[in-house]
């Protein structure tokens, strides 16, 4: 029967040199954040983003609210324009230049999606992070598996209106 070898120095070659085992855990660490940071940056070649985002400074307790709130009603227009129950122009609380664009790249609708009833489960929002508040939507359309949509929220002459919309990851 053989020897078992002594894993708990670390890792080591043929010559066995071993590097400490603290090092290899710390190595193994940093490309998990790497991989995670990768996956975060939004690098996926199939997410499609609409619009532009906007700037909002800072973010008190009541933008928060507000932000919410938009959220939730260009989210019921945008869920119905992307099922073929509304058009791009009745969305509520989206930007102009969110709108123009929109309607410059309608969505193409199954029949089993036009079938569907999608509704929001969950709003998460964070920000502001390089000047705008971003809201995670979680929806659920009778489908396997949710799905997850990213609004990016900005200050436009005055209001606070969605200005990009995109696949979430």
């Amino acid at each position: 029967m053989s020897e078992r070898p002594d894993l708990s120095s670390g890792i080591g070659d043929a010559s066995g040199r071993r590097a400490p085992a603290w090092l290899m855990f710390a190595v193994g660490i940093l490309v998990a954040g790497a991989l995670t940071l990768h996956h975060a940056s939004g690098s996926h070649a199939e997410k499609r983003t609409l619009g532009r985002p906007h700037s909002v400074a800072t973010a008190s307790a009541s933008d928060e609210v507000e932000a919410r709130a938009v959220a939730g009603r260009f989210l019921s227009g945008y869920l119905a324009y992307t099922c073929g129950r509304g058009s791009a122009s009745g969305i509520r609380d989206a930007a102009r230049q969110l709108i123009d664009s929109l309607e410059a790249h309608p969505p193409r609708i199954s029949p089993a999606l036009a079938g569907r009833s999608p509704r929001v489960v969950e709003i998460v929002l964070r920000g502001p992070v390089a000047g705008a508040i971003t809201a995670n939507a979680t929806v659920k359309d009778g489908a396997v598996i949710d799905y997850g949509l990213d609004l990016v929220i900005g200050r436009e002459s005055g209001r606070l209106l969605v200005t990009a919309v995109s696949e979430g990851a």
